[in-house]
């Protein structure tokens, strides 16, 4: 498009005159938007200053928008005479009346906002902790230093003999052997039967003696534990399990002595003290009558003030749990699956009915109720290569 030129009218006072040149003005959509004629009479100066403008416009509702006092902003269009375009008018944002002065709150009285991460939140009731559950948690733990680490209880001699006999057998048809896992669950059934007949009985006479009428002094109650105690070593007919039971019931007492005896956690009403009785009671044993795991255990848990069901409860799963290790050590099973084994609802279900059994069965009619474990705890010296002591 060739530029088209005019001619400006002369005045009294002469002033720089700039030829400008006319060009066709876009709207914002992209459309020829002409302006007198089909274009806008600019000048360099006007130019710069309508861009100074708006610019300086921008600028104040950028600040607006920072402080977060922006608003609704309104764009004027005024007429100038003189060059006969719009202009942009200065951006003033809308004003927003102040709020009202609020009377200052204390901090328990302020309003939780909705977003805070501490709107919701409740503080949980604090509960009382009972002593006896951490002395529970302590003679429930496989660390507890009673040896039992040293005695497999008989079931090293049991799978041995079992293997020994599958690998002896005639060209005769024989049944399958049975899985090292199925033997382990058998063993572990009948062991806790037999203990549930022989030495939960004396667990429970040992834990009712101090609490008995006829006892009012320390004096009369020891020489009840000692009678028992004499009673469990003369029924443990098996001389490895009347060892292993003697070497736990001393290490037992160690325990007591130096861990477990200070602070005094006992809170019985019994005019016997426990502490007193215990102390006795390890000073009384001679070597022809020392002190026996469940008589100890009784004593022990009596003092740490778990109940009867807790005591015996937790001598069973001890027992369980020393097993399942021995196997592990005797790489039966592994870990993994002795831990399955430990929590599978068959194992609680096992010592529960063991428990049962033994709080009903007396000191006069305790006895083993499965021999053949006195045979192979019996014989398991006579293995030509062991691991455990018993």
């Amino acid at each position: 498009m060739q530029p088209c030129r005019f001619r400006v009218p002369s005045c009294s006072r002469r002033l720089p005159v700039h030829i400008t040149t006319v060009y066709p003005t876009p709207n914002r959509m992209g459309d020829s938007h002409p302006i007198h004629g089909g274009g806008v009479v600019s000048s360099e100066p006007m130019l710069l200053q309508l861009r100074i403008e708006q610019l300086e416009a921008e600028l104040q509702e950028a600040k607006a928008l920072m402080v977060g006092l922006a608003g609704p902003v309104r764009l004027g269009k005024q007429k100038n005479a003189e060059i006969g375009v719009g202009v942009l008018s200065a951006v003033t944002p809308i004003p927003t009346p102040s709020p009202p002065p609020a009377t200052p709150a204390t901090p328990a009285t302020l309003p939780k906002s909705e977003h805070s991460p501490g709107a919701d939140y409740t503080p949980p009731i604090v509960e009382t902790f009972d002593p006896s559950l951490h002395l529970l948690l302590i003679l429930s733990d496989s660390a507890l230093p009673l040896g039992s680490f040293a005695f497999s209880s008989g079931l090293e001699s049991y799978l041995t003999h079992h293997k020994f006999h599958s690998s002896t057998t005639n060209t005769t048809p024989s049944p399958p052997q049975q899985p090292p896992t199925t033997l382990l669950r058998r063993f572990i059934s009948l062991s806790l039967s037999s203990l549930a007949a022989t030495t939960l009985p004396f667990i429970t006479a040992a834990y009712s003696i101090p609490n008995l009428p006829s006892h009012t002094t320390t004096h009369s109650a020891t020489s009840s534990i000692l009678y028992l105690s004499d009673t469990f070593d003369a029924t443990t007919t098996c001389p490895v399990l009347r060892r292993a039971s003697t070497i736990q019931g001393k290490a037992l007492l160690s325990v007591w002595e130096k861990s477990l005896r200070s602070p005094p956690q006992s809170t019985s009403r019994s005019p016997v003290d426990i502490s007193d009785l215990i102390t006795s009671y390890r000073h009384q044993s001679r070597n022809n009558s020392p002190p026996h795991l469940p008589v100890v255990w009784a004593l022990i848990s009596l003092y740490s003030n778990l109940t009867l069901h807790q005591t015996t409860f937790v001598f069973l799963l001890n027992h369980t749990k020393a097993l399942l290790s021995a196997a592990v050590r005797l790489n039966v099973i592994g870990p993994y699956a002795a831990q399955n084994i430990l929590a599978a609802p068959e194992t609680l279900e096992m010592i529960q009915r063991a428990q049962g059994v033994g709080l009903r069965v007396g000191v006069e009619e305790a006895g083993q109720t499965v021999p053949t474990l006195d045979l192979y705890q019996g014989r398991h010296e006579l293995l030509y290569s062991r691991v455990f002591n018993s």
